[in-house]
């Protein structure tokens, strides 16, 4: 059996147009064409793909599964000319897209970006900083070519390289501080009023549950400074991970400790079927750099997973 992307092309322009004439006149090709090209790919695919009406056309659910995969191969050949160039570009050039939870534009992504800018000052960088879901989906949708996250997902087409582990912590304004600086066990946390990410919350909700009467109010927020300006407020104590209260390590007006035993593991994701190109290594390699300084350093207290 051989489908060649002119074939497919033609189904893509008819399944979208909803009609052979249509999408004849959108590919300034005969409809005859059109025509001998799609009944050509059903008696390949010995399934009809086509409901034809006086209308025009609709998709079975053969030909919806057809639609779905000729826009995937369609799109990795038209990508493949820049893909192919920025891969044997060795000056590293081009653009690469990065997204990462929040938590870790100030401690990781933001080093990264300045050590590959100076390397190569004609690099574009896109960045995202998004939850772990997001970022995955972007990732799947092609909006994204690596992404830092905080979950493996089941998605067997991508790539999960274990980075590093991080403890969870409890951070809160000086005055109210009353948990001293030892590592913090669920107990403590009895109505206290907190403030977390959607994704941090819904790691650790059991983990409180089990061995806390009373969680008090909790309030999820995705945005690190948005719950920093609400625990100023006196609205509750924040808990995220420790990579995202460093800039306040170390400021009197703030004290901090870790959840007692609670770690999260932070992956590199990327797409199997995608090429790396001469930039996305160069990427990639200096998020291990920054993951490797940050891991030497007794200050930062994270896991380099091997």
């Amino acid at each position: 059996m051989t489908i060649n992307i002119l074939t497919l092309r033609y189904f893509h322009a008819v399944a979208k147009a909803g009609n052979v004439s249509r999408a004849a006149g959108r590919l300034n090709v005969a409809q005859s064409a059109v025509s001998r090209q799609i009944l050509q790919l059903e008696q390949e695919l010995g399934v009809p793909l086509l409901l034809r009406h006086r209308m025009g056309v609709e998709l079975t659910e053969a030909g919806q599964l057809v639609m779905e995969r000729a826009e995937e191969i369609l799109r990795l050949s038209s990508d493949l000319p820049r893909e192919v160039t920025e891969y044997s570009n060795a000056s590293a050039t081009g653009s690469v897209r990065l997204g990462f939870p929040p938590s870790l534009g100030l401690l990781i992504v933001a080093p990264v970006i300045e050590a590959v800018i100076v390397q190569h000052p004609d690099a574009r960088i896109h960045l995202f900083a998004g939850l772990s879901q997001e970022v995955v989906a972007r990732l799947e949708e092609d909006h994204l070519d690596l992404a830092i996250t905080s979950t493996i997902d089941e998605n067997r087409e991508l790539r999960h390289e274990p980075l590093f582990s991080e403890e969870i912590w409890l951070v809160g304004r000086s005055p109210q501080w009353p948990f001293g600086d030892k590592p913090i066990s669920p107990d403590q946390l009895s109505g206290t009023n907190l403030i977390a990410s959607v994704g941090t919350w819904r790691r650790i909700h059991d983990w409180l549950a089990r061995r806390c009467a009373d969680l008090g109010r909790v309030i999820e927020a995705d945005d690190p400074h948005v719950m920093m300006h609400m625990l100023h407020n006196d609205l509750g104590f924040v808990i995220m991970p420790r990579s995202g209260i460093e800039p306040y390590i170390g400021d009197d007006g703030y004290r901090s400790a870790p959840l007692d035993g609670f770690h999260l593991t932070r992956y590199l994701a990327e797409m199997k079927s995608r090429p790396k190109s001469a930039l996305m290594r160069v990427v990639i390699e200096a998020i291990h750099d920054r993951v490797a300084e940050v891991g030497r350093d007794d200050r930062h207290p994270i896991r380099i997973v091997a």
